[in-house]
């Protein structure tokens, strides 16, 4: 499950999320996006907080986009 689609699922605000996992709201809508990588540390607060729904694989590119990196 993306962070995006945990958020939503339970009805978060993503500025309340952010403050719960200590970072400015533009940053976690950058990680919404995709166009930021949360940190080792930030990950694992991520996965805390979200009872492991979000894992740091849900960061990654889907896997069509990682076979064409390969070519």
């Amino acid at each position: 499950m993306t962070l995006h689609e945990y958020l939503k699922a339970n009805k978060i605000k993503g500025y309340e999320f952010a403050k719960t996992i200590g970072v400015h709201k533009t940053y976690l809508s950058g990680l919404r996006q995709g166009k930021r990588w949360p940190s080792r540390r930030l990950m694992l607060r991520i996965s805390e907080e979200t009872g492991g729904q979000v894992t740091a694989d849900s960061f990654l590119p889907p896997k069509e986009v990682q076979d064409e990196s390969r070519i």
